[in-house]
């Protein structure tokens, strides 16, 4: 996926908003709908550089809702060797929540299993726990996931060239294209991926707005581990 700047009038808020940027709108300045991909601009204490949000029919009549935070740490024009590094010592941190259980779920944050098949074509690749280590302790985050009960959630960096965007659905071409990445990272851009359902009865704007404390406080928690990783490789260089 490619993140481009459109030309076109930005929107505000009103009562033709779609559903899900109208649940949101205390966490968003404007937006634009790119045919079924809405762009907003989130206000800055969301911590986002960008929020995407789309959705896709399931079934007859559900609709499972996909909200991404984009956040840019280092356009393409500012990466340099040092940046380059530091990209590759955050792709191992990469995650997703994983539910287990059938009466009593229990959520906890593991590492992508795409990292495993990146390490199979670079061997002294390794996913780290950092990350997850942090998630999964933090008790704020892990009572939002549990209220939240989001189906899928992820936390990924831009990691496919545009040449492999087209068979991004292809696991194996997807897995080539992150390793090509890797070898010359050409962004630091977090996407942090949240889907589920979000009908329209009592109680949604409750849910709404602790889907909002999630993604600010997960961003939150990413930017710093970030920060950190950068400070460490300034420090060592």
């Amino acid at each position: 996926m490619v993140f481009k700047k459109h030309r076109g009038r930005k929107k505000k808020i009103s009562a033709t908003t779609p559903f899900l940027v109208q649940l949101f709108k205390d966490y968003i300045k404007d937006w634009k709908d790119y045919q079924g991909l809405v762009v907003c601009t989130p206000k800055k204490a969301l911590g986002y550089t960008r929020l995407l949000i789309s959705s896709r029919t399931v079934g007859f009549f559900d609709r499972i809702w996909i909200v991404s935070g984009v956040l840019e740490y280092v356009n393409k024009e500012s990466m340099g060797s040092l940046e380059a590094e530091l990209y590759r010592k955050l792709k191992p941190l990469e995650c997703n929540i994983v539910r287990r259980g059938f009466i009593r779920k229990n959520w906890f944050f593991t590492s992508s299993p795409y990292l495993e098949k990146m390490r199979s074509l670079i061997p002294e690749f390794k996913a780290s726990s950092n990350l997850v280590d942090k998630l999964n302790q933090n008790t704020e985050i892990m009572s939002l996931i549990r209220s939240v009960k989001p189906d899928k959630f992820s936390i990924s960096l831009l990691s496919l060239p545009i040449e492999y965007q087209p068979f991004a659905r292809d696991e194996n071409a997807a897995v080539k294209g992150m390793v090509e990445f890797y070898k010359s990272p050409e962004n630091i851009t977090w996407v942090i991926t949240l889907e589920g359902m979000f009908n329209r009865w009592i109680g949604i704007e409750k849910k709404g707005h602790e889907v909002m404390d999630l993604m600010r406080k997960v961003c939150k928690v990413v930017l710093n581990e970030t920060e950190l990783i950068r400070k460490n490789l300034n420090t060592s260089s």
